[in-house]
């Protein structure tokens, strides 16, 4: 057996058992979430997503720290958004399925696209769920 996978293996069952799927010190899952749910959704928002890059660290909104080149040029009604949201009040607010299928397919509660430099997600329904789960198990 490749010592390696058997290493990798091993740790990964020592950061589960150890308490890792916790999302938030003193959080609890929102109701409904398994706290594997919550753990998946912290993987996807701070190792594959990026969002803490222009939602700040504690996804609390900040200033975008780029912009986009001067040679770019939007199609009307698109806007490059400056300050990236409150992500975690946001997701508070309307329902969990509705803010799933935003990272689903790019359409937000309204109706709407994100202005850039959002991008429009394209998620599996479960990665999506386990997001929202983690977000609303933030203060």
């Amino acid at each position: 057996m490749n010592n390696r996978l058997f290493i990798f293996g091993a740790t990964a069952a020592v950061a589960v058992s150890v308490g890792l799927l916790v999302a938030h010190p003193g959080s609890a899952a929102p109701s409904g979430a398994t706290s594997a749910q919550v753990a998946q959704g912290k993987y996807l928002v701070t190792s594959m997503a990026g969002c803490m890059d222009c939602h700040g660290a504690n996804l609390h909104g900040a200033p975008l720290p780029f912009t986009p080149l001067p040679v770019v040029k939007f199609p009307p009604g698109v806007h490059w958004a400056p300050v990236a949201p409150n992500i975690v009040a946001l997701i508070r607010t309307g329902s969990a399925d509705k803010w799933a299928r935003f990272l689903e397919t790019g359409v937000d509660p309204n109706g709407g696209h994100a202005n850039p430099p959002m991008p429009q997600f394209r998620m599996k329904p479960s990665d999506a769920s386990a997001v929202i789960s983690y977000i609303r198990s933030l203060r």
